[in-house]
């Protein structure tokens, strides 16, 4: 599934791409050869790497190239949202002293940026402006590149409760188990599978199914506490098994707390019978 959503942005990257070159002329025509990283998830904050390529037969110079953010894309740029290329940081004011792009030659340009805590996982389109001299006329056309926000499912146990409430040696009980997905993509094929302890007998696996973000599912255990079951507390091991959309698999290992109580002495008075 990921990797058909990654297939249709570069698609969509190289029609935009094939749009963007119309507006050029042949002496200098940019391409976006490379993008790193290409997969981010939300929360990422760190670098952008842009590369760029002359493909045209002539030498571009004073050359800047800028993103331009949009408030339907999770990606912010910190800091500067153009950067120029030149030996010293700044837009240059001297071509003799600039960085020129010569025809076949690539530039990387690095940008620092943050991807919202809450992005919604899927492919963005990102344009990226370009800004050149050729011939002393300014030149500019927009490119395209797409980044997909990938998230990644974390389960964890919410609650546990049992009925009846007091379990006993010798009883039968039922125990709901709530699972929870506190990530921020969906979990399929979710299991819980217990190990059981002396004592204590029933399933001990249960499928809970595809759980969405912040969404939750219930693993109800059908079990009996045998007669001859230790008293007291019982710590369940316990595994969640789950993949991610992509098919990416994940094991995590939980516990559970369980806890048998002593039914105490039972005692009978029997109560004496006059007869005249």
């Amino acid at each position: 599934m990921r990797s058909l959503a990654l297939t249709i942005i570069v698609l969509a990257t190289l029609a935009l791409t094939a749009q963007a070159f119309g507006a050029t002329d042949e002496n200098v025509k940019f391409v976006i050869t490379e993008v790193a990283p290409t997969v981010v998830e939300p929360g990422y904050r760190g670098p952008l790497n842009v590369t760029v390529q002359n493909v045209g037969f002539g030498e571009g110079y004073r050359i800047n190239a800028e993103i331009q953010t949009s408030a339907s894309v999770p990606v912010n740029v910190l800091g500067e949202t153009k950067k120029y290329l030149d030996f010293y940081g700044q837009p240059c004011s001297d071509p003799v002293i600039c960085n020129v792009l010569n025809a076949g030659d690539t530039a990387v340009f690095s940008y620092d940026i943050s991807v919202d805590d809450d992005a919604a996982t899927g492919g963005y389109i990102i344009p990226l402006t370009i800004t050149w001299k050729y011939g002393g006329l300014e030149k500019s056309t927009t490119l395209n590149f797409g980044i997909e926000v990938a998230g990644a499912p974390d389960l964890i146990i919410s609650g546990l409760s049992t009925t009846p409430s007091v379990v006993y040696p010798d009883t039968e009980f039922t125990m709901p188990v709530t699972v929870e997905n506190t990530g921020n993509d969906e979990a399929k094929s979710a299991e819980l599978i217990l190990t059981l302890p002396e004592g204590l007998t029933g399933k001990s696996t249960a499928q809970l199914g595809t759980i969405a973000k912040d969404g939750t599912a219930t693993a109800t255990f059908n079990l009996k506490a045998e007669e001859g079951i230790s008293l007291g507390h019982h710590t369940l091991p316990a595994e969640l098994r789950y993949r991610d959309p992509g098919g990416r698999e994940y094991r995590k290992d939980v516990s559970l707390d369980l806890f048998i109580q002593d039914r105490g002495d039972v005692k009978l008075a029997i109560a004496g019978i006059n007869t005249t």
